[in-house]
């Protein structure tokens, strides 16, 4: 048997569900399982590379629809490059008003 390759958007996916089924099971069961603020940051040619993938099954679906996780395009990250993200909310300063 010869060894399968997958394209990249193919290659993605599977990175990204094995990591949320290690860290959290739930999702397949359940989207909403999902943490808070998680997202998909890819740079702008990996994006194109990713939407153009000709070895995927279903052309018209988006990454975000396919796996409920939206995907940012940063062009600070290197070409080729993408990560997995959860974005917290981090408070600088406050205060009060009596």
């Amino acid at each position: 048997m010869g060894q399968v390759v997958m394209g990249p958007r193919k290659t993605l996916e599977w990175a990204i569900v094995r990591y949320l089924d290690e860290h959290h099971p739930a999702y397949g069961i359940a989207r909403w399982s999902l943490p808070p603020g998680i997202r998909i940051e890819m740079h702008p040619s990996t994006y194109n590379l990713v939407r153009s993938d000709s070895d995927i099954d279903y052309p018209q679906v988006s990454l975000t629809e396919k796996m409920g996780i939206p995907v940012k395009i940063n062009p600070d990250l290197g070409q080729g490059e993408w990560r997995l993200v959860v974005v917290t909310e981090d408070v600088k300063t406050g205060g009060r008003f009596s």
